[in-house]
């Protein structure tokens, strides 16, 4: 019995091979860019979102949508694909004029799992060309990115996940996901994977299926909160 346990607790320590991350939320603090660049667009056809709403109803559900979700309750008669793409493209101008401001201690995080070899990649409801041009706007490079333009079905689907670990070569169970909304959590427990949520956009009531919970990436239980979900002590980063 022993030795099978020690046995056990050698295979878990390979477990830990890839952190996936959303972006909206837990790499990039996004949601008031986004909801201003839509209250930009959509100022002709009268519609303002302020930010409690915004962050209630549309955070983290992906532009086509949010969209569909606004001119339904509007009673506006558009096409909302259209409108989408007027969109993307006032956002990819905004983000030649600005910088979109990180998660607090995301950078030293990435950088920490280099340091322990564990890949990581970007897994988002949004277009994966847009997150692409996110992360460049930021200062993060070398990160490949799966979008809701990558498969049929997009969060609260499983299937980004699922094809971030393919593209990576790695089981669900290897992998570690951060998400920040219900529609992401529940796209990652789908595909059987661990997840920790972040609270920098919705309350812990509202993300009680992830398991365990940061405020961000300072938080300093989250490498003891990897150590415990993978049986592997790993080392605090500062």
């Amino acid at each position: 019995k022993k030795d099978r346990k020690s046995a056990n607790a050698a295979s878990q320590k390979n477990k830990f091979k890839a952190i996936l991350l959303d972006m909206d939320g837990v790499v990039a603090l996004s949601e008031n860019f986004h909801r201003k660049t839509f209250n930009d667009v959509l100022k002709s056809l009268g519609i303002f979102v302020n930010k409690k709403e915004w962050m209630k109803k549309y955070a983290g559900i992906g532009s086509p949508k949010i969209m569909k979700r606004l001119f339904r309750q509007h009673g506006i008669d558009e096409d909302a694909a259209e409108w989408v793409k007027k969109r993307a493209e006032h956002f990819k101008k905004a983000l030649q004029r600005e910088k979109m401001p990180s998660v607090p201690g995301v950078k030293k995080f990435l950088k920490w799992a280099k340091q322990n070899r564990v890949k990581v990649m970007v897994v988002s409801g949004g277009h994966s060309k847009s997150v692409s041009n996110m992360l460049k706007n930021m200062g993060i490079s070398g990160l490949k990115v799966v979008g809701r333009d990558n498969v049929k079905k997009p969060k609260p689907s499983p299937d980004e996940y699922l094809l971030a670990a393919k593209k990576l070569g790695v089981s669900p169970s290897e992998c570690l996901v951060f998400e920040d909304s219900p529609t992401g959590v529940r796209s990652a427990r789908g595909a059987g994977m661990k997840c920790v949520a972040l609270l920098t956009t919705n309350r812990k009531k509202r993300l009680q299926k992830a398991g365990f919970f940061i405020r961000d990436f300072r938080d300093g239980r989250l490498v003891k909160i990897i150590s415990l979900l993978f049986g592997k002590n790993y080392q605090p980063y500062s």
